[in-house]
């Protein structure tokens, strides 16, 4: 093979990105490991179901479904005292990341 078809072979090779904000790009085998499958929802029975007005500071605001549906609601089970979630809403707002992958 000749200098001139080598040339070509590298000039074809994807490069690496070196002008702009690099660190932060994260290749697709770093997305596969972000990603995260989501959790189930918690199943409300629909007497427990609660809209905006019925919502207190005792009430977990977690909100379900579309809200321009008319099936929207918020959980309405008892919240934690440390915030307006209950305790499974509050795993699933207030997850910690591991420092592996920070």
């Amino acid at each position: 093979m000749g200098s001139a078809s080598a040339a070509k072979l590298r000039a074809a090779a994807p490069r690496p990105q070196t002008i702009g904000a690099t660190a932060l790009a994260q290749s697709p085998e770093m997305e596969a490991e972000l990603y995260v499958a989501p959790a189930a929802e918690l199943f409300i029975p629909e007497d427990k179901r609660l809209n905006l007005l019925q919502l207190n500071e005792h009430t977990c605001k977690w909100p379900i479904g579309d809200p321009l549906s008319k099936d929207f609601y918020f959980c309405g089970q008892h919240s934690l005292d440390t915030g307006p979630y209950c305790e499974f809403h509050s795993r699933r707002a207030y997850h910690q990341v591991d420092k592996k992958k920070r």
